[in-house]
Protein backbone atom coordinates (compact mmCIF):
# COMPACT_ATOMS: atom_id res chain seq x y z
CA UNK A 1 0.00 0.00 0.00
CA UNK A 2 1.09 3.53 -0.71
CA UNK A 3 1.05 6.20 1.98
CA UNK A 4 -1.11 9.25 1.26
CA UNK A 5 -1.41 12.40 3.33
CA UNK A 6 -4.78 14.17 3.49
CA UNK A 7 -5.59 17.61 4.79
CA UNK A 8 -8.99 17.57 6.47
CA UNK A 9 -10.97 20.25 8.27
CA UNK A 10 -10.89 19.78 12.06
CA UNK A 11 -14.59 18.96 12.31
CA UNK A 12 -14.42 16.36 9.54
CA UNK A 13 -11.43 14.71 11.21
CA UNK A 14 -13.21 14.66 14.60
CA UNK A 15 -16.38 13.24 13.06
CA UNK A 16 -14.42 10.63 11.11
CA UNK A 17 -12.64 9.63 14.32
CA UNK A 18 -16.01 9.17 16.05
CA UNK A 19 -17.37 7.03 13.21
CA UNK A 20 -14.19 4.95 13.01
CA UNK A 21 -14.12 4.48 16.78
CA UNK A 22 -17.76 3.39 16.76
CA UNK A 23 -16.89 0.73 14.18
CA UNK A 24 -13.66 -0.20 15.99
CA UNK A 25 -11.53 0.60 12.92
CA UNK A 26 -8.89 3.18 12.12
CA UNK A 27 -9.63 6.37 10.24
CA UNK A 28 -7.38 5.03 7.48
CA UNK A 29 -9.51 1.90 7.16
CA UNK A 30 -12.69 3.98 7.11
CA UNK A 31 -11.28 6.21 4.36
CA UNK A 32 -10.12 3.21 2.29
CA UNK A 33 -13.53 1.51 2.50
CA UNK A 34 -15.49 4.65 1.67
CA UNK A 35 -13.13 5.66 -1.14
CA UNK A 36 -13.27 2.17 -2.65
CA UNK A 37 -17.09 2.26 -2.64
CA UNK A 38 -17.19 5.70 -4.25
CA UNK A 39 -14.64 4.80 -6.92
CA UNK A 40 -16.58 1.60 -7.71
CA UNK A 41 -19.85 3.54 -7.92
CA UNK A 42 -18.40 6.10 -10.29
CA UNK A 43 -16.54 3.65 -12.51
CA UNK A 44 -19.52 1.28 -12.76
CA UNK A 45 -22.61 3.48 -12.73
CA UNK A 46 -26.02 1.91 -12.90
CA UNK A 47 -27.55 2.13 -16.30
CA UNK A 48 -30.17 4.87 -16.42
CA UNK A 49 -32.73 2.46 -17.87
CA UNK A 50 -32.47 0.08 -14.93
CA UNK A 51 -35.33 0.49 -12.50
CA UNK A 52 -34.79 0.62 -8.76
CA UNK A 53 -36.04 -2.79 -7.58
CA UNK A 54 -37.07 -1.46 -4.17
CA UNK A 55 -39.08 1.33 -5.73
CA UNK A 56 -40.75 -1.06 -8.18
CA UNK A 57 -41.70 -3.44 -5.35
CA UNK A 58 -43.21 -0.61 -3.31
CA UNK A 59 -45.13 0.67 -6.32
CA UNK A 60 -46.45 -2.82 -7.09
CA UNK A 61 -47.64 -3.20 -3.50
CA UNK A 62 -49.52 0.10 -3.66
CA UNK A 63 -51.11 -0.61 -7.06
CA UNK A 64 -51.70 -4.38 -6.79
CA UNK A 65 -55.33 -4.19 -5.69
CA UNK A 66 -56.37 -1.66 -8.34
CA UNK A 67 -54.56 -3.61 -11.04
CA UNK A 68 -56.15 -6.90 -9.97
CA UNK A 69 -59.68 -5.49 -9.79
CA UNK A 70 -59.62 -3.40 -12.97
CA UNK A 71 -61.64 -4.86 -15.84
CA UNK A 72 -59.78 -2.98 -18.57
CA UNK A 73 -57.34 -0.12 -19.19
CA UNK A 74 -60.03 2.56 -18.85
CA UNK A 75 -61.16 1.08 -15.53
CA UNK A 76 -57.57 1.00 -14.30
CA UNK A 77 -57.02 4.61 -15.39
CA UNK A 78 -60.14 5.67 -13.49
CA UNK A 79 -58.97 3.87 -10.35
CA UNK A 80 -55.57 5.52 -10.48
Amino acid sequence: METVTLKLPDKLLRDAARVASGQDVTIGHLVRVLLAKEVERRLNPRTPNRADEGLIAALQAVLARDMAEADNWDDLAARL
